[in-house]
């Protein structure tokens, strides 16, 4: 398991997926390592499901609001 102040990365046996749960906004090495880990435990188990939690992990910009 990878696990940072930002990101947590398992594998889920039972589903036979990644699960990435972002917890706090991040860039650069920070918002790479975790999905390398990620992409390594993938391959290592022959995962077929890739699950993301983004509910803590990105920011809403203005221009993401198509509802004006």
């Amino acid at each position: 398991m990878y696990s940072s102040k930002y990101c947590e990365v398992s594998y889920l046996q039972n589903k036979n997926a990644v699960f990435c749960k972002w917890k706090s906004y991040c860039e650069g090495k920070d918002y790479q390592e975790p999905l390398v880990y990620g992409l390594e435990l993938a391959n290592k188990n022959k995962a077929t499901i890739w699950i993301t939690d983004a509910t803590n992990g990105f920011r809403s910009q203005e221009s993401d609001n198509i509802y004006g």
